[in-house]
């Protein structure tokens, strides 16, 4: 196992990034996996239980609206949770799951508000799983709470415990398709800064049942990445993040201790694993620079958008007061969510 570093930055800026989802995290390398438990599930309230623990929101569809739900599963011996919203009424099923990673030190929570998926979801009609990333129960301050995701070479406490967040992923997919008419085998991944990574992961090391995934200021963190049969991929990236250099290394601003990999490296790798030609072709869509992949296997994209000034956070958010020394501002050249949804559902099966 990776011996263990602490984080030691201010409080108030460990409270402030814990609360805005940075990508953030303490020096970290690769981690061997460890063994997984059977997986157990309990859920505080069914989708449509009208409990304290059930959150109903306005959506875009006036005939259905996002019932969230709080869900727990075991994962080699600890307890882990996810959010669950459910458009109400469901259109017949098999409907498409999304699970949507968030950033370092983040929550599933966090970065349901921050994405605004649920409305999507019920305009769309398909249901969204936010897990939360582990944390080091034995850490203390920080540590103790900073929720990350083992992604290769980062992020934290998640990669030095080596924590097995493959086999996490599946205990949520298996969990939500054992009470929603969910399409189990052709799940779509999107994830921000560390979760966009940790859905590189899945793309890399576990595609057998993803169909699409769409990575948001984030690279491929594993070596080598050479899945037999990769899901489409879309990645979104500013080309002014100084947090999660686009060309990789570490930004101004990075606090991971993690020479990130560039991005163009990582796709070239998925686009090489899904047969696609070796030089993307490349386009100028208002204020981002498209690059795709031709010629892919079995209906298979691969496509990067460059996002010309943006900086780490989530294109459209709502930018977070105080939250510019830290990660920027939010661009709101597009609507990264818009283009995320298009693209997972275009590519669901």
């Amino acid at each position: 196992m990776i011996p263990r570093r602490r984080l030691a930055p201010p409080l108030a800026l460990m409270l402030l990034v814990a609360a805005l989802g940075a990508c953030s995290s303490s020096d970290s390398g690769d981690g061997a996996a460890p063994t997984t438990d059977r997986t157990t599930s309990t859920t505080t309230a069914p989708p449509d239980a009208e409990a304290s623990t059930t959150t109903t929101t306005g959506g875009a569809a006036a005939s259905a609206r996002p019932v969230t739900t709080r869900h727990e599963v075991g994962v080699d011996g600890e307890t882990r949770s996810y959010l669950l919203t459910v458009p109400d009424p469901l259109p017949p099923g098999p409907v498409p799951l999304v699970v949507a990673l968030h950033g370092g030190f983040g929550s599933g929570e966090q970065f349901r508000t921050t994405s605004g998926l649920d409305d999507q979801a019920v305009a769309r009609g398909f249901v969204v799983a936010y897990p939360d990333g582990s944390v080091d129960p034995d850490g203390t301050g920080l540590v103790a709470v900073a929720r990350t995701w083992n992604a290769g070479r980062c992020c934290g406490p998640a990669v030095y415990r080596s924590v097995d967040d493959l086999a996490f992923f599946d205990a949520v997919v298996d969990d939500v398709a054992g009470s929603q008419p969910v399409d189990a085998e052709h799940v779509l991944v999107t994830g921000h800064s560390n979760g966009a990574m940790m859905a590189f992961r899945l793309a890399c090391e576990h595609p057998d049942r993803i169909a699409a995934v769409a990575a948001v200021a984030g690279s491929v963190e594993v070596q080598p990445c050479l899945p037999a049969s990769p899901p489409s991929v879309l990645a979104i990236h500013g080309d002014a993040d100084r947090n999660h250099p686009i060309e990789g290394g570490r930004g101004p601003r990075a606090v991971s201790g993690v020479d990130f990999h560039p991005l163009r490296e990582g796709m070239d790798a998925l686009a090489s694993a899904a047969g696609c030609d070796a030089e993307p072709a490349e386009a100028v869509d208002g204020p981002e620079t498209i690059l795709t992949w031709p010629g892919c296997e079995a209906g298979r994209a691969v496509e990067e958008r460059i996002v010309a000034g943006a900086d780490h956070p989530w294109p459209g958010s709502t930018p977070v007061r105080q939250a510019g020394e830290l990660q920027g501002e939010p661009s709101q050249a597009i609507d990264a969510t818009a283009e995320v949804v298009e693209f997972l559902l275009a590519h669901r099966a």
